[in-house]
This record gives structure tokens, sequence and C-alpha cells, in this order.
């Protein structure tokens, strides 16, 4: 008897046509800037509610509490 050697195609072997090469990974500068959008807005809106809070407590009668629940929504989905 003959010993066979062994050999396994690994995965890490170079493919033997240009097609079935993976793409290679790039920047995604569309979603890196629509999520930075997205921050600048969800700041603003944390900047402008409590800077809203006088005008909102005179023109529609709310208290200090009324207030506060207002301020923990907006911190507690931020």
């Amino acid at each position: 008897m003959q010993a066979q050697p062994n050999i396994q195609k690994q995965h890490g072997d170079i493919p033997s046509s240009p097609d079935q090469q993976e793409p290679q990974q790039k920047t995604m500068y569309r979603i890196l800037l629509i999520i930075g959008f997205v921050h600048l807005l969800n700041d603003s809106i944390q900047a402008i509610i409590p800077a809203m809070f006088p005008i909102l407590e005179n023109s529609m009668g709310l208290t200090f509490t009324q207030l506060g629940f207002i301020a923990f929504a907006l911190n507690l989905t931020a």
C-alpha cells in the first residue's frame, strides 16, 4: 500500500478565476453621512426642547412636574 498525499483545498487559497474573488470592503461614506446627520438632528432636538420650556409653560399652562416628565421622556428616548 502506498500512502496517498492528503491534499485539501482550504478557504485561504487563491481563487481560480477573477469572478470568484470576494468584493473588497469599502468605507460607506453615504451611511456615515446619514448617521452623522441623524445624530445632528437628535442633538438639535435635545437642545431646542428644553429651551422652549418657558414658552410651553406659559402657553400651555404646564407645571414644573409636567415639564420634568417631558424632559425625562426626551432623555429616555435619546
